[in-house]
């Protein structure tokens, strides 16, 4: 147990028995750093119609404050000393913020920068069909619904989300539900179809058609460039089959002894359009140049 008590002379001291002189008349002074010291306190909220966050700078004049969104980054500095900055802070931007139109308010020690969504796309309801026959490479859903019709199924597609709702009022072979899936990537949310016949429901999601990537002799990489290797040894660049769907790659080996298949993904800052592939050695190097990334300087307004 330790315990610390102050004297009336101008002492104190520990069960230690260690001892150190203390001017009483100093104590308010001491005390004064922690009881008046900034306190940077920082917070992020999520709306419906953005991304709102909070950092409390006592002290701070809004000119010493620097805002700017470099490519999905929100970089935060304050409070200048020196040549440096004594708070600075990086949060990381969801997708679907909108960069251009953020806004900063710093008002009395408080700092508050808006970042609004993108308008989301209206949700759109697929047609239930009572014919037809779903692609055979197609992505698919099927529910056995005895005794309901197309009428009482409702297919939405809501962004990258798929909504499936079965509802039969007074019907003893199934129960109602709703479903939701997440649409792949590689999919076609815009040819979605959905088919009810004889008891049956078929919700099939189209792929996109694969491009193809060319295999070079050997390949240089650019500097600053993304690039990712996979061991391939023995097998020549005729027997491997390099496709991709937007950023999801896979590769296809086709080989007397094995043949297998790799998917992979690569960072949305790849520029996948001028994606180039080249083995040597037994090692297959994809590589892509990177997005340049864009920086947007926030003003730091006052109300």
């Amino acid at each position: 147990r330790r315990i610390i008590c102050v004297k009336r002379d101008k002492c104190f001291e520990t069960n230690a028995n260690r001892m150190m002189e203390l001017d009483l008349l100093q104590l308010p002074m001491l005390f004064d750093g922690v009881r008046y010291g900034p306190r940077v306190r920082t917070s992020q909220e999520e709306t419906e119609s953005g991304y709102t966050f909070t950092i409390v700078l006592v002290g701070v004049d809004r000119e010493a404050v620097e805002l700017k969104i470099v490519g999905n980054k929100l970089d935060i500095k304050a409070g200048k000393k020196d040549g440096n900055f004594l708070f600075e802070k990086r949060f990381a931007l969801p997708k679907n913020s909108v960069h251009k139109e953020a806004k900063a308010v710093m008002n009395n020690g408080v700092l508050q920068i808006r970042v609004p969504k993108q308008a989301q796309k209206a949700a759109r309801d697929v047609i239930v069909q009572d014919s037809g026959e779903p692609g055979e490479s197609d992505y698919k859903l099927a529910y056995q619904i005895p005794g309901a019709s197309k009428d009482n199924v409702a297919v939405t597609v809501q962004g990258n989300t798929l909504l499936i709702k079965v509802t039969a009022e007074n019907n003893q072979y199934f129960r109602n539900f709703s479903d939701d899936y997440r649409i792949p990537k590689d999919a076609s949310p815009e040819d979605i179809t959905a088919i009810c016949r004889n008891g049956v429901l078929t919700v099939s999601v189209p792929k996109i058609s694969p491009t193809s990537v060319a295999i070079e002799e050997s390949l240089e990489e650019q500097e600053g460039s993304f690039s990712t290797s996979i061991r391939v040894p023995g097998i020549p660049k005729e027997k491997i089959i390099l496709n991709r769907v937007n950023h999801a790659f896979k590769m296809i080996v086709e080989d007397s002894q094995r043949q297998y298949e790799y998917m992979f993904y690569t960072p949305e800052q790849v520029d996948v359009e001028k994606v180039r592939a080249g083995l040597k050695n037994g090692i297959l190097t994809i590589s892509a140049p990177r997005v340049a990334e864009v920086e947007h300087v926030i003003p730091v307004e006052s109300t």
